[in-house]
Formats: structure tokens, C-alpha cells, sequence
């Protein structure tokens, strides 16, 4: 993620097409990034306890407030620097950020006690509490591997014709969705297990349908609140990207009274 955040802060220089590239690999690099990242972060706090600890919940409340405590203050700082000196300040401050909480999460390592380290570091050694050369590399590889991936996909998606894009993705969805339904139907098993991915499915779809709508603060309705929306104070315009910070904000206060 934070490369993706320094490929968007240089889309800012050369010609239009280097920073349409570098904007598309940073969008691209943002996206694996979260999904490597969302799914593994909450894991990581859900295994810190077991099923019955009631401390489960506030530890999870801890989390959400933490994640909005930066989400508060981003807006402030990155929005500021954008929208004042230049998005290059902006997109580098976010990605500096990411790699100062990077080295600060490895610093505290030792308080997961091992959880996330991969099953088979833990299957020879189940106190181990730090990676292996091995697990380095892979991670570098990873990272090396998503920018490949995402840079060739660009190159080969401004390559062909929009007609056979558009066969593409039929042919893609169409495969896509019989692989699921094979992997699903071959490993879900009795009466129990199918009313679960029931739920699993109409979970997804509102998650789905809710997601595409809260995710349009980042865009639409930014661009909303900065051609259609009068911020004058006095003499001051208030920055577009403040307004980023108002629904982290009322979490950080509402949040501790709902708990």
C-alpha cells in the first residue's frame, strides 16, 4: 500500500501518459495492498483471545478506534499538504505513514506471541515469536510479484481491443462464477454447514451494496463537498479533505459510549 502511494504521489510528474500509468499502478498496488492487509489485521486481533474471553470486545473496540484515530487525522494532514502545496506531498505523506506503522509493528512483534506467523514456522517451533529468513524473502517476493502482476496486467489490458474485453469478461465471469459454485457445493456438506453459507451469501451481498455506497466519500462525495459546497469561515476555506475526518471523528466520540 504504501508503494501504491508513492507510485500515485510520482504520477504527478513527466508526460500524460508515464502519470496515467503510474496513477493506474498506485490505484493497482492500493488494492492487493488492502487485501492482503483487511482480512489478515482483524484475524490478528480476533486470535489475541479465545471464543469466551469477554475481553474479546473491547479489544475490538480498541482496534476500530485505533483505525479511526488515523483515519481522523489522515484527511488532516494528507488533504492539507495536497491541497496546499501539491498531491505529491499528499500521496507521500500517506505512504511515509505506512512505513513508519510498518516498523513500529515489527517493533512490537513480541506481544502477538507468534500469532500470524505462518503454520509451518509454528508446526517446527510452536513457540516461535519472529520470522525466518525464509519468510522474508517470501515477503519481498510477494510484494515484487504484485507490481509485476498489476504493471503487466495494465500493459496487456491498453493492448488488445474493447470488444475482445468485453468477451473477456463474460468468458471470466462466466468461469469465475462455475469455479465458485463447484468449490462451494464440493466442500459444504449437510443440512448445518449450508444454512451457514446462506448466511455467508446474504452477508456478502449487503456488504456488497453497503461498501459501494460508504466508499463514495472518498470520491464522489468529495468532489461534492469541493464544487458544490460553500466552506467559507470567515476568511478561510475549509479544505475539501476535512471533510474525510467527520465520520471518524463522531466514531471517536460515539464509539466509547456505545461500548
Amino acid at each position: 500500500m504504501a508503494l501504491g502511494q508513492f507510485s500515485l504521489a510520482f504520477s504527478e510528474f513527466g508526460n500524460m501518459v508515464m502519470r496515467n500509468e503510474l496513477l493506474s499502478l498506485g490505484l493497482g498496488l492500493l488494492i492487493i495492498g488492502n487485501g492482503f492487509f483487511k482480512p489478515n489485521i482483524s484475524t490478528l486481533v480476533g486470535r489475541l483471545y479465545t471464543d469466551d474471553d469477554p475481553r474479546k470486545d473491547s479489544a475490538f473496540t480498541i482496534f476500530y478506534m485505533g483505525i479511526n484515530l488515523g483515519a481522523l487525522f489522515s484527511p488532516l494532514i494528507a488533504g492539507s499538504l495536497g491541497e496546499k502545496f501539491g498531491w505529491q506531498y499528499g500521496f507521500g505523506s500517506a505512504a511515509l505513514g505506512m512505513i513508519i506503522a510498518t516498523f513500529w509493528f515489527y517493533s512490537q512483534r513480541a506481544y502477538l506471541g507468534g500469532i500470524g506467523l505462518p503454520p509451518r514456522l509454528k508446526a517446527k517451533n510452536p513457540d516461535a515469536v519472529t520470522l525466518e529468513n525464509r519468510d522474508r524473502f517470501d515477503i519481498l517476493w510477494y510484494i515484487m510479484l504484485s507490481i509485476v502482476l498489476v504493471w503487466g496486467f495494465l500493459k496487456a489490458w491498453g493492448a488488445i481491443s474493447t470488444d475482445f474485453k468485453n468477451h473477456f469478461l463474460s468468458i471470466a465471469a462466466i468461469i469465475g462464477s462455475i469455479a465458485l459454485i463447484y468449490v462451494i457445493s464440493s466442500n459444504t456438506k449437510g443440512r448445518n454447514e449450508w444454512s451457514r453459507v446462506g448466511v455467508i451469501f446474504i452477508l456478502c451481498l449487503f456488504n456488497i451494496l453497503f461498501w459501494s455506497g460508504f466508499e463514495q466519500a472518498g470520491g464522489t462525495f468529495n468532489l461534492f463537498a469541493s464544487d458544490n459546497t460553500n466552506r467559507m469561515i470567515f476568511s478561510w476555506q475549509i479544505p475539501a479533505a476535512f471533510f474525510q475526518s467527520i465520520n471518524p471523528g463522531l466514531i471517536m466520540i460515539l464509539a466509547p459510549l456505545f461500548s
